[in-house]
């Protein structure tokens, strides 16, 4: 049975699950794995909800504080065909957001280390990069599946259709409701997409793709 020493305590309100986890329990999760989460849950009307965190409240905190982290409205995680994996855009809606994703992460692998079932269906890409392993050009289809689909249609395409297309080695990027232009390799403004470097582009457009979840 764990003593005092042991326990981390928090006081968390329903309607602020997040922001109060965040407040209380960042950096003292990740390096305390093994101790004890002892959840008080405090209702609408600001009373601690009634009953004894023997691990069933602390299930329950878990539950509703993983749906939601990884809520799209909360700009942490966005959803393609179904599937969850990081908002690029995140870094411009929360200055701290390294902060956030480390905390979401380590109460992530402390339901793993209580083996709590977590419902989460993560992107597959992404589930790559948490295993260690790297996203390859197969991956974007699980991250932009539309951009997987039209860049690897270039390839059926012959060398005059591709020149016709004007294509050059950047992307424009929209951020927050504004159009970047993104340089895929140095002056690669001036650089026109031929079926010589077809591939190059491809592999190209995927890594920056993938790059855009690692900020």
């Amino acid at each position: 049975q764990p003593g005092p020493g042991n326990t981390l305590r928090a006081s968390i309100r329903r309607e602020y699950i997040y922001e109060d986890a965040f407040v209380q329990l960042n950096k003292k999760v990740a390096p305390s794995l093994k101790k004890r989460v002892q959840v008080t849950l405090v209702n609408n009307w600001g009373l601690d909800e009634a009953g004894v965190d023997g691990g069933g409240l602390f299930r329950e905190f878990m539950s509703a504080f993983l749906k939601e982290a990884f809520n799209p409205n909360r700009g942490f995680f966005i959803e393609t065909d179904g599937l969850l994996h990081p908002n690029p855009a995140a870094q411009y809606l929360y200055p701290d957001y390294r902060n956030h994703y480390y905390f979401i992460g380590s109460l992530l692998g402390k339901a793993v280390y209580e083996k709590l079932l977590v419902d989460i269906p993560l992107a597959w890409y992404f589930l790559e990069k948490l295993l260690g392993g790297t996203a390859d050009i197969n991956h974007l289809r699980s991250l932009d599946p539309n951009m997987y689909r039209n860049i690897l249609s270039l390839r059926t395409y012959p060398p005059d259709t591709i020149k016709d297309m004007c294509l050059f080695f950047i992307v424009d990027d929209n951020i927050l409701g504004k159009t970047k232009t993104i340089e895929l390799k140095p002056n690669g403004g001036s650089i026109e997409v031929t079926k010589g470097n077809l591939i190059e582009y491809i592999h190209l457009m995927a890594d920056y793709r993938f790059e855009q979840t690692e900020q």
